[in-house]
């Protein structure tokens, strides 16, 4: 006869069977194969089909088999065969095998192959003759490179170099320049994370786009930052670098530098006043402050000048603090500067104890500050 599609194979199935061995006093036994209920199989005892169903002959649930009633060993026989699992006895139609019907283990890498003629390597290849991808038998991958020297080496170009033997690394390899990008929101950040098991990010390189501001974490906390303007700064007054040494001596910490300018405020035994050219500079590092200041005085009668607003108070327990001055416009009159302990006042001072109307004085002065 005349068939729309496909014809049927004539001798396409035959039904899994299972023998059972009969234990005397035993009614619960194992299917090879799970089922939904006692209608997914035929069970046949002593060469006669029993009735399924509760309170009938047998039930079945999963891999359960329940009989209504034991069986005697030596005597009875029992099998069943399994309706739901036909297996072919000849080559199914064209076109009759669907996705549904294939388990999933069922397609391993014998039976996959690209071009399907010469394909035998453990590599992912292109349309063309190069392998674009590689997956070792060893669990490393690379992208345009058979024998990956990291994890994942992704290759444009041969560099002619290596790399250590860490195996667990990121290769970028080019025969050029070679680099990583991270591309995030303009209001966001790129990140990245240095972690072990207490601490997912302990340590990290953030670029905060929104400022565009460069951080540097350890300890899980920022410790320093590179702004957009390029200055180095740290995240808390104390933080500082560590100079001639190689581990962490308080003596060898730098963490304060300041410099600046000043207006002094000048005295004397008597009445001064500026004439003009009145400055005052300053630069701080660590504890020790140096001064330099100046102007042209109007007065004729003073043996001493001070300025009493010196930019930091000087700790100076031993003495007193030693600099030198100059006279400009005068010859023979030597001056120097001193400050005390606890104070902001530096004293200039002729060693001819000489006054000297319109002195032109510039000063200088190192002290120590707490």
């Amino acid at each position: 006869m005349s068939y729309l599609g496909n014809a049927p194979a004539r001798s396409f199935i035959s039904f899994e069977r299972q023998v059972f061995t009969i234990v005397n006093s035993q009614t619960a036994y194992a299917l090879s194969h799970s089922v939904t209920n006692e209608n997914d199989i035929r069970l046949v005892v002593n060469n006669v089909v029993q009735e399924p169903g509760s309170g009938k002959a047998y039930t079945a649930t999963g891999t359960a088999l329940t009989l209504s009633a034991a069986l005697t060993n030596g005597t009875d026989e029992m099998y069943c065969v399994f309706l739901g699992r036909a297996t072919a006895t000849s080559a199914p139609g064209a076109g009759s095998i669907g996705t549904a019907q294939l388990a999933a283990d069922a397609v391993t890498s014998a039976k996959i192959s690209y071009p399907l003629t010469t394909f035998s390597s453990t590599g992912i290849d292109d349309n063309a003759d190069a392998t674009a991808m590689t997956i070792t038998d060893a669990e490393k991958i690379g992208i345009g490179e058979t024998a990956p020297l990291g994890q994942l080496h992704v290759k444009t170009g041969d560099s002619g170099g290596s790399v250590n033997a860490d195996a667990s690394q990121l290769v970028l390899e080019g025969s050029s320049n070679a680099g990583l990008t991270i591309l995030g929101g303009t209001g966001n950040a790129g990140r990245i994370h240095f972690g072990d098991s207490g601490d997912n990010d302990i340590g990290f390189i953030n670029y905060a786009h929104d400022d565009n501001a460069l951080l540097f974490g350890t300890n899980a906390a920022a410790q320093w930052s590179l702004d957009s303007s390029g200055n180095f700064l740290p995240a808390a007054t104390d933080h500082g670098i560590y100079l001639g040494t190689t581990s962490a001596a308080a003596s060898n910490l730098l963490n304060d530098y300041e410099e600046g300018t000043f207006t002094p405020t000048w005295s004397g035994n008597a009445a001064v006043s500026v004439a003009s050219g009145n400055y005052g500079y300053y630069t701080k590092i660590g504890n020790v402050v140096t001064v330099h200041f100046g102007a042209v005085l109007s007065s004729s009668s003073n043996s001493y000048y001070s300025i009493t607003n010196a930019p930091f108070q000087g700790n100076i327990p031993s003495g007193n603090a030693m600099g030198a001055a100059r006279e400009y416009g005068h010859t023979g009159y030597m001056y120097r500067t001193n400050m005390g302990d606890n104070s902001t006042t530096i004293t200039v001072q002729s060693y001819q104890n000489n006054a000297v109307a319109n002195a032109y004085l510039n000063c200088s002065l190192t002290y120590r500050v707490d």
